[in-house]
This record gives C-alpha cells, structure tokens and sequence, in this order.
C-alpha cells in the first residue's frame, strides 16, 4: 500500500523546470555534491581497460591499473587537453593525446617529453586529478567535491548493488538520448506509475494495484516494489518460466525501483536489472543514459546460453519501446510546464508520493529560491 492517506500539493512551481537562476542552483547544490554513474566495470575486466564518459562538463576516465579501479578528470595537467576522446580502450599508461604526457595508476607524471624544457620541475609535482570512487556491484560512480565513499548511498545499499549488479552480470542493451526536457520531469515520470495505464498501456497493460505495491521514502531516496502479476500474454509468461527454468534460477513475479537524489535510479525484475541516470544539460533539456543488464545464471550449457541470448534480445527491444513510449510524451509536459498562462492546479496523486517526497527534497535544499522561483 502507499504511505500518504490523501493526496499531495504540488510542491515545485512550473518556473522551476524552466528557469535559468534556478537551474544553476540547482546544479550547484543538488549535482556538483552527488554522486554520479560514470560507467560500469563490462569493459573494465583486465588491467589497462579504460572508459570515458562526461558528468556535468567534467571529463571523467575510469582505468583499471594494477588489480584496481581508478577514476580520474580525463584532462592533462601540463595545459589541460582531455587524455583521450576514445569512449574506451586499453593503455599501460594513461597518455595525453596532445603532448604525450604519461601518468600511472597514483596519476603521478611517469614520462614528459622534451623535460628538460620544464626544469626545474620536480618529477611527479604535476599529476592527474583522482576523484572519489565507488564501486557498487558492477557500476562505477564518482564524486567531485572529495566526498568519502562511505557516505554515499551506494556504499550504504551495497547489498542491493550487489543484488542487482552481482559479478554474473552482463551489460545486454544501453542508449543514451538527449530529451527536450527538464531533468526533473524525466526523473519524476520514472518515479510513479500513474501514467502507466496510458502511456505504457500497450506495454504493460494497466497500472499495479495499491494493495501490491509498497513504497519507502528516506532521506536521500525512494523506493517502489510491486508484486503484480505480469499481464503479458500467457504464451510469453510461458516462455519466461521455461528460461528461468533452463538458467536454473527461480521465478519470481516481482518489480523494484530505487531512485536516489537527485538523478540516479536502479530497477530490477525477473533476471534483469537496469540503470538510469539523468544530467540537465540547461533548464528545458537533458539526458538520459540507460543500461540494461541481465544475469545468466550460472548454468553455461547450450541450452541455458541460448535461453540468455533470447531473453536478452526480448528485454532489450522491451525496454527500448518502453524508452520510446517516455520520451514521446516528455517534450509535451515540458512544454506545458513552460507556458505563459497555466491553469489553477498541481495535484499529486497519493500513487504520486514518490514525486512529492523528491520535489520536498529539492525544495529543502535549495531553500526559499524553490518557492519564489
């Protein structure tokens, strides 16, 4: 059942999913402090595999050195050139693409071409910048304001990851899009499921029950789990038990979604599991990355190999006309949100409460700008 006995005022004004003073509050107090996906350990597996990804402008590289992981600003010390554009790869060194400098797995400078025209620089005064890391299961996240990784969220719900994102699994579908929305409206869609009997209607059919769903609100984040059963067809649940049954792992009709503050989500049902991140790129755009993961089991028999790869083939093209049916209707909200004259209004429903308990969040730590915005 959900926690609210009535429903709940929308807390955020539209203005506040379109104005520019807002949204650099925002980013300043909500995303420079938090922490952000920056990749998965899939390419990661041997020593020298690097990945690269960009977070709120930062370029950020992940390399694994000497057994571990690392993450770095992907940008030289010498005059600031990103090391590398290449969105992955292997290196014994990380190497600037620009002047050849070379770091190691400490970012210390290990080679500097022509370095007799940089004395009298003391070896290794320039290194790269390290950020703070965590691995959660098998995903990466950093932070930029030196934040220990013991106090993130992820280190706190380090079962769940590991639940989730466990060492068997493996990356099987992922898209990135830019959205013509406020990031806020991509996370709070992904949050309730109200519009699920309409938007998602061909999908998933109608909306859960409230008496099978549950919802926790925390702190730093939420949480919705429903054991509804499945509406597919029968011939199609037919199949799902017979792959379950040929991976050797059990059955079990239930969805769950967390989403911790301010732009991060994970989701799980069946064998598979999915990752969300939203970053505002201005007040009216953004973008969403998503990756899809499954776990195979630990069967690797013919027929368990390819009951996976047809799963995996299924969940994918699922999950990318689920992408489709959101972000058809996204760019609409924003542009209502938008207009000059709005009607008297803001509702949320109590199957809402996740989005109200999120824009309170919002609106305790931006502080008296969310009301006047």
């Amino acid at each position: 059942m959900f926690l609210s006995d009535s429903h709940l005022p929308q807390l955020l004004p539209p203005s506040c999913y379109a104005d520019e003073q807002f949204a650099r509050q925002e980013l300043t107090q909500l995303f420079v402090p938090a922490w952000h996906y920056a990749g998965s350990l899939a390419e990661l597996h041997s020593d020298g595999n690097f990945s690269t990804a960009t977070i709120l402008d930062r370029p950020v590289i992940l390399w694994r050195q000497q057994g571990e992981l690392h993450a770095f600003l992907n940008v030289c010390a010498h005059r600031f050139s990103k090391l590398t554009d290449q969105p992955c790869g292997r290196a014994e060194r990380l190497t600037c693409q620009y002047h050849g400098w070379q770091y190691d797995a400490s970012g210390d400078t290990q080679k500097i071409p022509d370095s007799q025209n940089f004395r009298p620089l003391a070896g290794q005064r320039l290194g790269l910048t390290r950020l703070p890391l965590v691995v959660a299961g098998q995903l990466a996240l950093v932070n930029f304001t030196g934040q220990s990784p013991a106090d993130s969220p992820m280190h706190r719900h380090a079962n769940v990851f590991e639940r989730l994102f466990g060492p068997r699994s493996r990356l099987v579908f992922a898209i990135q899009r830019e959205v013509p929305a406020n990031w806020k409206v991509v996370i709070e869609n992904a949050v309730e499921s109200y519009h699920v009997g309409f938007v998602h209607e061909a999908s998933f059919g109608q909306m859960p029950s409230a008496e099978s769903c549950t919802h926790e609100l925390a702190n730093d984040y939420t949480r919705f789990v429903t054991d509804a059963p499945s509406q597919a067809s029968r011939l199609v649940q037919r199949l799902e038990r017979l792959v379950h049954r040929l991976l050797g792992r059990p059955f079990v009709e239930r969805y769950e979604h967390y989403h911790f503050f301010p732009n991060f989500t994970i989701a799980t049902s069946k064998m598979f599991s999915a990752v969300m991140a939203v970053e505002p790129l201005s007040p009216g755009r953004s973008r969403l990355t998503l990756q899809l993961f499954g776990d195979p089991g630990e069967r690797r028999n013919l027929a368990a190999r390819a009951a996976c790869r047809l799963a995996s083939r299924f969940a994918a093209k699922e999950v990318a006309k689920v992408i489709g049916e959101d972000l058809a209707v996204l760019p609409s909200i924003q542009q209502g949100l938008q207009s000059p004259d709005l009607p008297a209004g803001g509702l949320i429903s109590i199957r809402e409460e996740r989005v109200h308990h999120f824009q309170q969040w919002v609106q305790q730590r931006i502080g008296p700008a969310a009301e006047l915005a």
